[in-house]
C-alpha cells in the first residue's frame, strides 16, 4: 500500500477542512479517543481509476461503502484521512486532495524526515534548483544508487528526493520526500486506519532523532516585512550588487549567463539603448553599460531589459535584467538569494553545515606584502623557491582556456588571486576546483597536483578574518566546500592562505 503523508500545524486544520467541504468532500467517518481525533473525508467523481477505498471499509457503514464503491470502475474516489494530535495533525492524501492539503502543509516536513531516515548510500532520484545559473535541474535520475555526497553540485538546493530508507520494515524499502513523505509499505504494514496514529508516532519519534545527512535546501521568502526590506536593499544598492555579482558556475565560458551561442545581446531601458549589440553577455559588459548610463537610468534598474537577437541581429525576445541576475544578500544574519525575480532563503541548518565544513579547512594568515597578484607571483618565482605555472594554459576542445595553477614547489600547488570584488575569490575557488577535477580526469596533461597540498592564496581587501566563515558570501562558502570535497576525494590536502590589508 502507498501512503502520502503531510504534516499540518493544528491552527491550519480548520481552514483545510473548510476548503475540503467547499470542494465537495464530506466527512463520512470520524473517531475520537485518548490519543487523537481522526476523520475521513471522501468525494466521488467520474474517473477510470479504481482507487484505494477498501482499506478504510471498516470505518464506513455498508450503505456509505456501497455508495462509494458502486460502479467503481467508472467512478474515482478522492479522499483524505486526517489525524489530529496534540502538536500537529497528519493528513493521508488520496487523489485530488493532494492539491488542497499542500496549501496548508508544513513545507519542510518531507525533507526534514528524509534527513533522518534516508540511506545516504541509496539515492535514486532528485529534483533540484541550481542557484548559480538560470537553469533548473527538474529531474536527475540514476540507473544505480548513488551516495548523496557525490550527487550534489555547487550551488544546488534540493526540493525532492527518492531514496532507500534505513529501516525497510518500518518505512518500506524506499520512499519519496518533498513537501510530503510518500511510503510504499508492503506486507508488513498491518495497521488499521484507526491505528495509523501509531505510524505518525514513529514519524514524530524520527523527527526528534539526530540528522544523518543535511540536505541543501531553500525556502521562498513569504514574510512581507522581510520582502520589503530585501527589495529596499536591492533598489538602493542594485549597482553595488551588480558590481559584486557572482561569476558563472560555468566559469570557463567567462560569462555570467549560459545561453546558446546563437544569441547576441544588448541592454535597453524602455526605448533607450544602453549598449551596442554584443556576442557575449558577461558581467563586465553589464557593469560597463550601467556605469556609462547612470544619468539615463536614474535608479530605474527594474526597467532594464536584455534584448536577445539572432545571428542577423533580428530581435527574438527580451527579459528583464533582474530576472537573469542572481544576487546574494546577508540580512539580519541570514542568507537570501534574489533569483529569477524571487527572493529565496537557504535553510539555516544547511548554512550552518556549510560554515562548519569550510571552517574545517586548514587556514593560515600570511604576511601582507601589498603586492598585486602578478607582482607576488613574479617575486616568488624570482626567489627560486617556486616553479611558475602561471600562463601554463591548456585548451579544452580547442575553445576553453584552463590555467592549471600559478606556482608549484615540492610540497604545494598554489593559486593566487587578489580581491577587487567578492566574485574574484569565488572565481579563484571554482577555477581551482575545476582544475583539480580536469587534472584527475587526465584532461589537462600532466597532473601537477599529485602528492601535493592545494593552496588557495587570497589577497583580500579586509583587515580582519578570524575564520573562513567570516566571509559573508554564501556563494564563496559553498564554493570552498565544493573545493574541499574535490581535494579530499583525490587524497589531497586543501589549504587556504589569507593575506589581509595592512
Amino acid at each position: 500500500m502507498k501512503v502520502n503523508v503531510f504534516r499540518i500545524e493544528n491552527d491550519k486544520v480548520g481552514d483545510l477542512t473548510v476548503e475540503l467541504e467547499d470542494n465537495g468532500f464530506e466527512c463520512e467517518a470520524d473517531n475520537e479517543d485518548e490519543n487523537s481525533y481522526s476523520a475521513l473525508y471522501l468525494r466521488k467523481k467520474h474517473s477510470l481509476n479504481r482507487g484505494w477505498l477498501e482499506y478504510y471499509q471498516q470505518l464506513l457503514s455498508e450503505e456509505k461503502f456501497a455508495y462509494y464503491t458502486e460502479n467503481i470502475s467508472s467512478e474515482f474516489v478522492s479522499g483524505l484521512f486526517l489525524i489530529q494530535k496534540n502538536d500537529y495533525s497528519y493528513a493521508f492524501s488520496y487523489g485530488q486532495t493532494h492539491f488542497i492539503v499542500r496549501k496548508y502543509c508544513d513545507k519542510d516536513f518531507g525533507l526534514n524526515l528524509a534527513e533522518r531516515i534516508l540511506d545516504p548510500q541509496g539515492l535514486k532520484m532528485k529534483h533540484s534548483q541550481t542557484f548559480t545559473s538560470a537553469g533548473k535541474k527538474d529531474i536527475t535520475s540514476y540507473l544505480q544508487n548513488r551516495k548523496f555526497d557525490d550527487s550534489r553540485d555547487y550551488g544546488e538546493a534540493f526540493s525532492y528526493v527518492k531514496c532507500k530508507t534505513i529501516d525497510k520494515e518500518l518505512w518500506g524499502e524506499s520512499a519519496d520526500f518533498g513537501e510530503s513523505a510518500r511510503f510504499s509499505l508492503g506486507k508488513s504494514f498491518h495497521l488499521s486506519p484507526l491505528e495509523l496514529y501509531r505510524f505518525t508516532d514513529e514519524i514524530e519519534k524520527a523527527l526528534k532523532a539526530e540528522v544523518k545527512i543535511k540536505l541543501p535546501r531553500y525556502h521562498k521568502v513569504i514574510d512581507k516585512n522581510v520582502l520589503d526590506s530585501l527589495n529596499e536593499e536591492l533598489d538602493k544598492h542594485f549597482e553595488d550588487f551588480v558590481m559584486d555579482v557572482d561569476v558563472s558556475d560555468y566559469w570557463l565560458t567567462g560569462v555570467s549567463f549560459n545561453f546558446s551561442n546563437d544569441y547576441r545581446y544588448s541592454l535597453k531601458l524602455r526605448k533607450t539603448d544602453l549598449s551596442d549589440i554584443s556576442d557575449t553577455l558577461d558581467i563586465n559588459y553589464i557593469r560597463e553599460a550601467i556605469s556609462d548610463n547612470k544619468e539615463k537610468i536614474k535608479g530605474k534598474y527594474n526597467s532594464i531589459r536584455v534584448i536577445f537577437y539572432n545571428e542577423n541581429d533580428e530581435v527574438l525576445f527580451s527579459k528583464k535584467l533582474n530576472e537573469l541576475l542572481q544576487i546574494t544578500v546577508e540580512f539580519n544574519g541570514k542568507y537570501y538569494v534574489f533569483f529569477q525575480s524571487e527572493w529565496v532563503e537557504f535553510s539555516e541548518s544547511y548554512i550552518k553545515f556549510i560554515q562548519e565544513q569550510v571552517d574545517s579547512i586548514n587556514f593560515y594568515i600570511k604576511p601582507s606584502t601589498n603586492q598585486t597578484e602578478t607582482e607576488l607571483i613574479d617575486s616568488l618565482v624570482a626567489s627560486g623557491k617556486y616553479t611558475q605555472l602561471h600562463k601554463d594554459n591548456v585548451y579544452i576542445n580547442g575553445k576553453y582556456c584552463i590555467e592549471k595553477a600559478d606556482l608549484m614547489d615540492d610540497e604545494s600547488v598554489v593559486m593566487i588571486k587578489d580581491q577587487h570584488q567578492q566574485a574574484d575569490l569565488v572565481y579563484l575557488v571554482k577555477q581551482a576546483t575545476t582544475s583539480l577535477r580536469l587534472a584527475n580526469a587526465g584532461e589537462i596533461g600532466e597532473n601537477v597536483f599529485n602528492g601535493r597540498s592545494v593552496c588557495l592564496w587570497m589577497l583580500v581587501n579586509r583587515k580582519r578574518l578570524t575564520k573562513l566563515s567570516d566571509f559573508k558570501s554564501f556563494h564563496l562558502l559553498d564554493a570552498l566546500n565544493d573545493f574541499k570535497k574535490a581535494a579530499v576525494a583525490l587524497n589531497l590536502t586543501p589549504e587556504i592562505w589569507i593575506s589581509l590589508e595592512k
